[in-house]
């Protein structure tokens, strides 16, 4: 991709390591960028087989390969990945090598996928509340709504994230409600936020 070896911006990547349905494991490395348009820019750099343990070392070496062969080493300016173990250790191993050139020291490099934070936390809210289909049911017949199952993700799939947000967001006054009701500490959410 020419553009990157050209390009005299920062660049940030999003990466991911996931295992499909058939127990095939993958990586995909996404690179954004802003143009001289100033037009958001993404291209998938790396989308190949990871066959190594994902562990926090092989996922440096994958990560540092691949803006090594697109020229982008000297170039990063953050990287968004999930909050797994072996992503953390990654990044800390990246923060390390010294042919990376960090902006304001590494402060900037280590970005956490804030969609993967909300699925964990809504899934976490979702498990320990038993009796939540069952006022999820009576919230939905009092709101006039009917009753749909909303998709769950998986907590290695970002596109799920995308779905179960975006069935949720017709049921927001009612999740709004079961999770204002559930809280003791007077921590409510409104509408307005």
């Amino acid at each position: 991709m020419e553009m990157f070896r050209t390009y005299d911006g920062r660049i940030s990547l999003t990466f991911d390591t996931w295992t499909s349905t058939i127990r095939e494991p993958f990586v995909c490395v996404i690179a954004h960028c802003i143009d001289d348009d100033w037009l958001i820019q993404k291209r998938i750099i790396c989308f190949e087989a990871m066959e190594e343990a994902h562990n926090g070392f092989n996922i440096k070496i994958r990560i540092f390969n691949c803006c090594k062969n697109f020229h982008l080493v000297d170039k990063l300016y953050s990287i968004s990945l999930d909050n797994a173990t072996s992503n953390t250790k990654a990044m800390e191993f990246l923060k390390k090598d010294p042919s990376i050139k960090l902006l304001l020291s590494d402060s900037l490099m280590h970005v956490r996928c804030c969609a993967h934070i909300l699925n964990l936390g809504v899934i976490r809210w979702i498990r320990v509340e038993r009796s939540a289909k069952r006022i999820f049911k009576h919230k939905c017949d009092e709101y006039g709504l009917r009753k749909k199952v909303i998709s769950l993700d998986t907590p290695t799939r970002w596109n799920s994230t995308y779905k179960l947000l975006h069935d949720a967001i017709a049921y927001r006054d009612i999740l709004t409600d079961m999770y204002n009701e559930s809280r003791t500490d007077g921590g409510l959410i409104t509408n307005d936020h």
